[in-house]
């Protein structure tokens, strides 16, 4: 989350670095300003209250030192401890409530980053191949029927709507892009297989900023201390959570494949699955829990992907076998590429 300092020292910079993102977090900052400064008051306070307790016990051990009368200093020793036990009391409100105002504020877009309301204001950074001009593009759900590549009605037979049962070549095709991915990383780039646990506790997931804001969307088990991870992030980023590493160690490469766990609040109309194998993560932009029901990350390819134009004929059932070997990884790339349903050229 934003450093308070950051926020008390220039609140009108964090206003409109949030401002360019959208989602009406700078309207948000006056009231970060307000409790925290609530709270530094208070704290002032009782520093203040502390000093004269100090002051006055001496007072009191001095008195009765002398054998003389301390009736009145205890007295205010007692008051004193009263006010010191209220404000304290307060502090600790201001204090969680100043905490959760800033997890829900999001980080600062970097300067680099396009603004603009809707997608039409991104930048194409870089683009290859063509897109296919189709006069009577297949609905996605007839095709991948068709194919027999999932059964919704067993998906809403098992987990009600919104799921998907991947069977046949699909739950092939599944596994295959897990195995490619996690293949070519450990392989050929230098990363590490990881395989956590799927449950995490809270605190990884407050620290990677699921929580306390998409928390409805989650799947949390023991009164939400633990959650189902929703996404690869959660636990590798956790696993060095509060430690210092060395510049060495930092530059570390970890991968695994996780499904995505999460609670989808809508569902979207069209199912392109983006591939974004770049260092980032795997979206779906489509059904919640659709094809790519992957998390992909940490590669140097990248593959968008339109299930709805496999052509029914094309080589699903075949290209989704395991690749075995040490085969070429451009080749394996291009079927990869073509089982999307996307015949084009491999990034360099």
């Amino acid at each position: 989350m934003l450093d308070i300092r950051l926020i008390r020292e220039k609140p009108d910079f964090v206003r409109e670095r949030l401002a360019t993102r959208g989602g009406g977090d700078d309207a948000k900052i006056a009231e970060v300003l307000r409790v925290d400064a609530e709270r530094r008051k208070i704290e002032t306070q009782l520093q203040r209250l502390q000093a004269d307790r100090n002051r006055l016990s001496k007072e009191i051990g001095a008195k009765r030192s002398r054998s003389e009368p301390s009736e009145d200093l205890e007295a205010q020793v007692r008051k004193i401890g009263d006010e010191i036990v209220d404000l304290t009391q307060r502090a600790s409100t201001f204090d969680e409530e100043q905490r959760h105002l800033l997890l829900e504020i999001a980080n600062l877009p970097h300067e680099s980053v396009p603004v603009g309301k809707d997608p039409s204001a991104n930048r194409v950074a870089r683009s290859w191949g063509e897109k296919p001009q189709l006069s009577e593009p297949a609905d996605h759900v007839a095709l991948g029927a068709k194919l027999k590549l999932f059964d919704l009605e067993w998906a809403a037979k098992l987990s009600g709507s919104d799921f998907i049962c991947f069977t046949g070549a699909g739950a092939k095709l599944e596994r295959a892009l897990i195995n490619f991915m996690i293949d070519l990383h450990t392989r050929e780039h230098g990363y590490t297989e990881i395989s956590p646990p799927f449950l995490v506790r809270r605190d990884c997931m407050v620290g990677t900023t699921q929580l306390p804001k998409f928390e409805a969307d989650m799947y949390g088990l023991e009164e939400n201390q633990l959650f189902l991870a929703p996404t690869a992030e959660v636990q590798l980023t956790n696993l060095h959570r509060e430690e210092i590493l060395e510049r060495q160690y930092v530059q570390e490469r970890i991968a695994r494949a996780a499904m995505e766990l999460f609670a989808a609040a809508c569902v979207l109309s069209r199912w392109d699955a983006e591939l974004e194998i770049a260092g980032t993560d795997a979206k779906n932009n489509g059904s919640p829990h659709g094809a790519a029901e992957l998390f992909l990350r940490g590669s140097v390819r990248r593959a968008r992907v339109h299930v709805g134009q496999v052509d029914t004929d094309a080589v699903v059932p075949d290209v989704a076998d395991e690749h075995e070997g040490n085969g070429n990884d451009q080749d394996r790339t291009d079927e990869v590429v073509q089982v999307l349903g996307q015949d084009r050229e491999p990034r360099e």
